[in-house]
């Protein structure tokens, strides 16, 4: 039997390039990842990824397994839907913070935020000012709570939704 997990780790893996991208975006393990994907293949009888190369591709079989898995889980929302079950999907969101901010008021804010809004998953990181503002530009977070200048430049705010 093939469950839903395993289908969305395939999908995951090869939507992102890399077990350790899906496993990130399912909030799970690499080796989880890697465990439903090689139960696919087991039950199935084929490999999903062809893992001669670099980079990870999708073996003919792969590919027809995902095509029907993605229509898989579109129905699995379409009835959660129908049902009134909300789908429950986590959403991350990647907050940059400094010190001092890391040491005051963030662990309530994630707390409350976790109580409040439960399908939220809120993944700080405390850093330098510096550090952070550039993270947010290569959009390895998705906000960052600095001072308002730093050096004397004048932030550029981004948001990213």
């Amino acid at each position: 039997m093939i469950t839903f997990t395993q289908i969305e780790a395939l999908y995951w893996a090869n939507k992102l390039g890399t077990h350790t991208a899906a496993s990130e975006r399912l909030h799970t393990t690499q080796s989880a990842v890697s465990k439903r994907i090689t139960e696919i293949e087991e039950f199935l009888g084929a490999a999903m990824f062809d893992r001669t190369g670099r980079t990870m591709q999708l073996t003919s079989k792969g590919r027809e397994v995902l095509e029907i898995g993605e229509e898989i889980l579109q129905l699995r929302d379409r009835l959660l839907e129908r049902m009134g079950k909300p789908v429950d999907v986590v959403r991350r969101y990647r907050i940059g913070v400094t010190a001092l901010i890391g040491l005051t008021w963030l662990p309530k804010f994630v707390q409350e935020m976790r109580e409040r809004h439960p399908l939220v998953s809120i993944e700080p990181e405390i850093d330098l000012s510096t550090a952070l503002t550039a993270k947010l530009q290569r959009a390895e977070i998705d906000l960052a709570i600095v001072p308002l200048t730093w050096a004397g430049r004048q932030f550029d705010w981004r948001v990213r939704f």
